[in-house]
């Protein structure tokens, strides 16, 4: 049974729900909710444990919603990957999932849709991708290329094509994934993303990434649970690689 969606509870009942090392806690009375945020990571996040009251007066039930990390993430292959010219590979990584509350309804004549929480379920180190000058702070994540698994419940998947598109050989060694555009997508099986593919054009490093529109999920039975952090088009051209050579931090 899935998590994610309303949370639906009679007045004078309470649930609580766990996702990685997050504690979320609903409670409902006539007037009002109460939401807790308990755990560790809560006060790492700049948030203070424990409850607050949400006037429930016109407000539709708290949704409870999965999210990307906030930041990119850098991948870190547990041994560097030689792509010759032509080659492509897929991967399904396994990304710790950000957890969201919250709650709408109606001021006046407008409707409207507030963030009372957005927590990750583990943290995860800061690094920085690229030159002092051009680079850009985003999440180092290591992950094991030959080991693909299901994700958990405070995980989600990402679909991940890698093309070179170039005459050279591609190391990949460090990959900036702008996690941050993807939507997310969920069955009783669990979390996953729509498609990224990252084309290699050659040794400047800019890349062409392209985002699947998540039809084929549909097709296959997922719904989708939450669109995407920062919207973008549908082809974009980014420095993605980088290597250990030119790496500043």
């Amino acid at each position: 049974m899935s998590i994610w969606g309303d949370v639906e509870l009679e007045p004078g009942k309470d649930r609580s729900v766990s996702v990685g090392e997050v504690e979320l806690r609903f409670a409902r009375n006539e007037a009002d909710w109460r939401v807790g945020y308990f755990g560790r990571i809560v006060g790492d996040s700049g948030l203070v444990e424990g409850w607050r009251t949400v006037p429930g007066t016109g407000l539709a039930p708290p949704r409870l919603l999965p999210a990307t990390p906030d930041l990119p993430v850098v991948l870190k292959p547990d041994t560097p990957v030689a792509l010759v010219p032509g080659a492509s590979v897929h991967y399904e990584v396994s990304l710790p999932i950000w957890v969201r509350v919250t709650v709408a309804g109606k001021r006046g004549r407008d409707l409207f849709t507030d963030t009372l929480a957005d927590l990750p379920s583990h943290m995860i180190k800061r690094t920085w991708f690229g030159t002092p000058e051009t680079g850009e702070v985003a999440y180092g994540w290591r992950f094991s290329p030959e080991n693909s698994r299901s994700p958990r419940r405070d995980e989600f998947s990402v679909p991940l094509t890698i093309r070179n598109r170039s005459e050279s050989v591609l190391w990949f060694e460090r990959l900036l994934l702008r996690v941050v555009h993807l939507d997310l997508y969920g069955t009783g099986s669990g979390v996953t993303s729509n498609s990224v593919t990252v084309s290699f054009k050659g040794l400047e490093q800019y890349s062409q990434i392209t985002w699947g529109d998540g039809q084929s999920l549909i097709r296959a039975g997922y719904r989708k649970l939450a669109g995407c952090r920062e919207p973008a088009s549908n082809d974009i051209i980014r420095k993605s690689f980088i290597w250990l050579r030119d790496l500043t931090a």
